[in-house]
């Protein structure tokens, strides 16, 4: 066994080194064909669950139309606490008829696991930042993520020793500033936004003086001693400015410190040949590209489909580590990567893309934030069903009403009052001297009164309606994963292609992590003694 698969066994466990793609206990013993077969069919047999919005829940009246008759009272007559822990799957009534029991069984049977192999903390060798300002930015979810990120990344890394990592939807660089400046690999960031990639500099430049200032403490250095220069009020600001910005330059290379460059461009799916490599040049053309390792946190809609195919289509790649998320970030469908997916007969839309990304457990992490969050949305259908059926007649808007605060959604009246108060807002800024539909309180009021939207059976009706979506939530990123994971198998003769979770999922429900690298690893040599630095046939 090679060392790189010894890595990835201490990451995921023997078991699920033997079957690749972190397959549920079902289907241990089949194929991952099987699998995604299994899967498609399923989706399409409850498609009825996301083929509309669940904001048209009374518009087009989906608890007579669409949820199946027998389930209708059973499912009413689950407590508070059988509805909190209903998205576990674990909620099978006596009362249930079996066609709903078989959903709620099937529906569990085919969920990828989300456990992750290192359960505990302990398990893992994570690295607290050695900078402060390496914290910048970064909530408690975004630590968790970079670390353990980092500590995979590293690992992997020492082994394959890629020539250039490449951090691609970098976003403000958190991942990417972690590997540069605390594990000091040679790496660049790519993102589409100028904005990001801004942002990510004046976070580096933060931690560019910070590791300077430790490095001359470290090393008992008077910076004056490198940089031979002094400070004197007889100069203008932009002189000022200029020569605190060649004093840094002289400090970085003295003290041998790097930063990572930032790449400001756009990815394809199609490129050939060199195209990828082209790319990079264009933006630094004194990086070693021989031997480059992608890395996404997180990536967006087409982009981790696009990182495969880069990877499989450029020989200058070797590795790919990426987390996936926002599936439902696409122009339109979903595009299945491998033969076998595309031949499913399923086409996933706008709707079970975004319904694949619904996360519960912090939404129902305790009673108050269930019964909160249930509460907020049947108000925002209730809105909807009163702008669609009298103000509208039954023509979509775009209007989008979010983050109300915890005030303005304390009753429906609060929450209607705030609503249009925003809605008014937009519309006037939209156009200043259209006429608008009259939208009031008033009439809105009337609308909750006349429909009976005051009574918890209704709330429950919208309720039960999301808990029955959610069971089919995991369904659906099972298959988007497993897809990724078949397209790069079809290369099995080349690549060797891991799923795994590595996130704690009530932290950051988006865990899965895909690795893949080419082999036979290609020996590489070092620019400074020519010697080889790495060789690690699989075997």
């Amino acid at each position: 066994m090679s060392k790189i698969d010894q890595i990835i066994i201490d990451y995921i466990g023997s078991d699920n080194f033997k079957c690749k793609w972190n397959p549920p206990n079902l289907y241990r013993d089949r194929t991952a064909q099987q699998y995604a077969t299994d899967l498609a069919d399923f989706i399409k047999k409850y498609s009825f669950l996301f083929q509309i919005r669940s904001l048209d829940f009374f518009v087009l009246d989906v608890w007579s139309k669409l949820i199946p008759e027998e389930w209708r009272d059973p499912l009413l007559s689950m407590t508070d606490t059988d509805a909190m822990q209903f998205h576990k799957g674990t909620v099978v009534l006596d009362t249930f008829p079996q066609s709903l029991k078989e959903f709620i069984h099937q529906a569990v049977s085919l969920w990828m696991p989300t456990g992750v192999h290192r359960a505990d903390e302990s398990q893992w060798s994570l690295h607290s930042f050695s900078l402060e300002t390496l914290f910048i930015g970064m909530s408690e979810k975004k630590i968790h993520e970079i670390k353990r990120m980092a500590e995979i990344v590293h690992s992997v890394a020492q082994v394959l020793q890629p020539t250039e990592m490449l951090d691609i939807g970098s976003g403000e660089g958190y991942l990417t500033q972690v590997l540069s400046h605390q594990f000091k690999y040679s790496i660049s960031a790519v993102d589409c936004s100028h904005s990001f990639i801004q942002g990510a500099m004046k976070r580096q430049s933060l931690i560019e003086d910070q590791r300077i200032s430790k490095e001359l403490k470290e090393k008992n250095i008077d910076k004056t001693t490198i940089t031979n220069t002094t400070t004197t009020n007889n100069i203008t600001a932009n002189q000022r400015k200029e020569l605190k910005s060649n004093e840094k330059k002289v400090l970085m290379k003295e003290l041998n410190i790097t930063s990572p460059n930032m790449c400001v461009a756009t990815i394809h799916p199609d490129m050939k040949g060199d195209d990828f490599i082209d790319l990079l040049n264009n933006n630094n053309s004194s990086k070693n590209y021989e031997s480059m390792m992608l890395l996404g946190l997180h990536t967006c809609g087409n982009l981790p489909a696009t990182m495969i195919q880069n990877f499989i289509g450029c020989n200058h790649i070797d590795s790919i580590i990426d987390v996936g998320c926002c599936y439902y970030k696409v122009d339109g469908n979903h595009v299945f990567l491998s033969e076998h997916c595309k031949s499913l007969d399923l086409v996933l839309g706008p709707a079970p893309l975004k319904l694949s990304c619904e996360a519960t457990e912090k939404s129902q992490a305790d009673q108050e934030s269930f019964e909160y969050s249930n509460r907020v949305h049947f108000y925002r259908v209730i809105l909807e069903t009163w702008l669609k059926k009298q103000v509208f007649n039954n023509r979509n808007h775009d209007f989008t009403i979010r983050n109300l605060s915890k005030t303005h959604c304390a009753t429906f009246e609060s929450y209607a009052k705030a609503s249009i108060a925003r809605i008014n807002r937009l519309q006037q800024q939209q156009d200043s001297n259209a006429v608008h539909p009259d939208i009031t309180l008033d009439s809105l009021m009337e609308f909750y009164k006349e429909n009976n939207f005051n009574t918890d059976e209704r709330q429950k009706q919208v309720s039960i309606f999301l808990l029955l979506r959610g069971l089919l939530s995991p369904v659906i990123e099972s298959l988007i994963v497993l897809d990724r994971w078949l397209y790069l198998n079809q290369f099995s003769t080349t690549c060797n292609s891991f799923i795994t979770p590595i996130f704690d999922k009530n932290l950051s429900p988006r865990n899965f992590i895909i690795i893949s690298y080419k082999y036979p690893i290609v020996s590489r040599k070092d620019d400074k003694d020519d010697s080889i630095v790495n060789q690690d046939i699989k075997k």
